[in-house]
């Protein structure tokens, strides 16, 4: 099993990462610094790590990180966009460069993981969704982007 982790540098996504190797993966760790002190764990557990340095608000790195990807670990099976930011402050007081970056990160840095990994996971036939039934199998087939601005990220169905 192959997973890709956004945010793998610390916090949860360091901890979704190591779980998933525990759990038999090899890793795919993306981060904005070096992810490299997890992608040792992720080793010391005995599976394969690929640290990639990257914005996942960025169009061109989550191209290239999925090619690279690609290229050393093969077509992931799972796809976990942990990748977040928080801007502690009341929405009165939140300049809109803050906003603007918690919204580039937290929203569109998963609609970019989606776009750059989603393709390589229906190729595969290995599509994560919570749904089943005859709704699995389309989703498997062909995955479609809806915007959900109620809860600010894609589905996708």
């Amino acid at each position: 099993m192959i997973a890709v982790v956004t945010g793998a540098g610390r916090g949860i996504g360091r901890a979704i990462a190591i779980e998933l190797a525990r759990r038999g993966a090899d890793v795919a760790l993306l981060s904005l610094h070096a992810p490299d002190e997890t992608a040792e764990d992720v080793r010391k557990i005995g599976r394969r790590a690929l640290s990639v340095e990257c914005d996942v608000a960025d169009s061109r790195a989550m191209a290239n990180a999925a090619r690279k990807v690609l290229a050393e670990l093969g077509p992931p099976d799972v796809i976990v966009a942990n990748a977040g930011i928080v801007r502690r402050a009341l929405v009165t007081e939140m300049d809109e460069a803050d906003w603007d970056a918690v919204v580039d990160v937290s929203l569109k840095g998963t609609f970019l993981t989606a776009r750059a990994f989603v393709p390589s996971l229906v190729s595969k036939k290995r599509a994560a969704s919570s749904r089943s039934g005859p709704s699995r199998r389309r989703w498997e087939r062909r995955a479609r982007a809806r915007t959900a601005p109620r809860n600010g990220g894609p589905l996708v169905s």
